[in-house]
């Protein structure tokens, strides 16, 4: 028995004869001839699809939630290059002038500020 394994090409040999003898048994014959060979490939089948099904959920479910993400990744880089302008603009002299004036009243020394009131309602 040992001397039959000797070599792959033995063994192989072996294992297709094995092969070949189990599918010419007769009632290995008897039930692949029947419906059930129908029946198991129909199972197989079945299973192969939900097997299928839960792994193509989770890819659409990840592409979705990824183009989610990419779009609130493009809104937030478009508020950040928006603040990064108003900042550049808010550091320069006549806007920190304007706003000084504006906000603070703040004026240069010799000069007067002065703020005019609505009238009275009753009047």
């Amino acid at each position: 028995m040992s001397e039959l394994f000797a070599t792959p090409v033995r063994w192989f040999q072996s294992v297709v004869w094995r092969v070949r003898r189990f599918w010419a048994h007769r009632r290995v014959q008897q039930i692949r001839s029947g419906g059930s060979v129908v029946i198991a490939a129909a199972v197989c089948a079945l299973v192969l699809v939900s097997l299928g099904a839960i792994p193509v959920r989770n890819y659409v479910t990840q592409r979705d939630a990824l183009d989610e993400a990419n779009a609130e990744l493009s809104r937030i880089q478009a508020e950040v290059d928006s603040t990064r302008l108003e900042l550049d603009r808010l550091q320069t002299d006549a806007e920190i002038e304007r706003q000084a004036r504006a906000n603070y009243d703040l004026v240069y020394p010799g000069e007067e500020s002065f703020r005019i009131l609505p009238a009275a309602p009753g009047e």
